[in-house]
């Protein structure tokens, strides 16, 4: 992470072990018996706090695998779908009158079927796919993903948040639709996310401490996941794992496509005010192998200066690297 402030998580599908866990700002552990004080009375200094599990973020497009779920229960199937970009999309907002909802620097994305709206993350497209599925459903998948409700973890975690009704607005629903809106998430519940679709659509809960031992090095007790939870069937973790692959494959992530194995992914930028100097969440979630999932993982940068791609991709392509190799 370097000097970049937000968070890093990692998990091992399979298990629910924490593989890493990182908040930045952060400190020294080695000098805080000198600095805590100081530390504390720096009203300004947020390293004693976790955004790995207590901050919430807007998620940007990393959010389009919740809207894809949803839009895939609804329909039943991904396929004859088919939208054309012209880089924006006209909509009904807030104040009575019609507003556009604008592509990723306004780019013209074509014709396009599900699979490209996803690896190229068209905004348009994804909130004529919010409409097409509706708030109900929306807000039924969102809640079914630990939106809105404790995760359940056996460490403190904030809760996500996702706030949508049928007085909302095209506008409104679309922007949600693309992660924007009144949307907020954690970056551990964002791993935990795609920790589930790596594994078959079942969640084994995340957990930070595997053993416990005595001075002397004897084990007293051994930890695991707190439990399980299917979050989603398997064939709709595959499908999902099929749009991240095309992510990396020639998508907005395609900078990672360059490994012996394939990763699943989705990037995220999302906008953290309507001044766009304030900068932007950029965002990468995802797994590797995709056909042998060993570690998913969350990344978050805050105020970015520019897309996921430039700042969220590097960070963990060298995540990837370390852990599984070229």
């Amino acid at each position: 992470m370097g000097s970049y402030e937000g968070a890093v998580v990692a998990i091992e599908p399979s298990t629910g072990k924490v593989l890493a866990m990182v908040s930045k700002p952060d400190y020294d552990p080695n000098s805080l018996p000198s600095t805590y004080e100081a530390i504390k009375a720096d009203t300004e200094n947020s390293v004693l706090f976790n955004n790995a599990t207590d901050g919430v973020f807007v998620p940007g497009s990393i959010f389009k695998t919740i809207t894809t779920l949803s839009y895939l229960r609804s329909q039943g199937s991904l396929d004859g779908f088919s939208y054309y970009c012209s880089g924006s999309i006209l909509l009904d907002s807030d104040n009575g009158e019609q507003q556009y909802l604008h592509c990723a620097g306004g780019e013209r994305h074509g014709q396009q079927d599900y699979a490209d709206a996803f690896a190229y993350s068209c905004n348009s497209a994804f909130a004529q796919i919010g409409l097409d599925t509706g708030t109900d459903q929306l807000t039924e998948t969102a809640n079914s993903m630990l939106f809105n409700q404790d995760l359940g973890t056996s460490f403190h975690t904030a809760v996500s948040n996702f706030d949508l009704t049928s007085e909302d607005t095209d506008w409104q629903i679309g922007a949600t639709a693309i992660g924007q809106g009144r949307t907020t998430i954690t970056p551990i519940h964002a791993a935990m996310i795609a920790s589930t679709i790596a594994n078959d659509g079942v969640l084994n809960e995340p957990y930070v401490v595997s053993e416990v031992t005595d001075p002397e090095g004897n084990v007293l007790s051994t930890a695991a996941s707190d439990g399980t939870k299917e979050l989603m069937t398997a064939d709709e973790a595959e499908t999902l794992t099929q749009l991240m692959e095309g992510v990396t494959d020639y998508g907005t992530a395609e900078s990672m496509g360059y490994h012996s194995y394939t990763i699943a992914g989705k990037t995220g930028t999302a906008e953290i005010s309507d001044n766009e100097a304030d900068g932007y969440n950029a965002w990468f979630i995802g797994f590797a192998p995709a056909d042998n999932p060993q570690i998913a993982i969350c990344v978050l940068v805050e105020n970015a200066s520019s897309y996921a791609s430039k700042y969220a991709v590097p960070i963990a392509d060298e995540i990837f690297t370390a852990y599984l190799g070229e």
